[in-house]
């Protein structure tokens, strides 16, 4: 799923240690969400709910 920042003026804190891979903690994928970035994520953490949002994917129009 694609993820992003809800509100840029809270943005969400390295020091948290939220991880949103099954991989683990990656503090490039916090550092491109807190830049205002689109970004592929497994899972959000139930404490990261209020920053973050899906973004759904935009279809085209007529597509099949």
């Amino acid at each position: 799923m694609k993820i992003k920042l809800k509100d840029k003026k809270h943005t969400i804190n390295p020091l948290l240690g939220l991880c949103f891979n099954r991989g683990g903690y990656d503090e490039k994928l916090i550092d491109d969400i807190n830049s205002g970035k689109e970004v592929e994520a497994s899972f959000i953490p139930p404490n990261a709910d209020e920053l973050v949002k899906v973004v759904k994917p935009k279809t085209k129009k007529g597509a099949k």
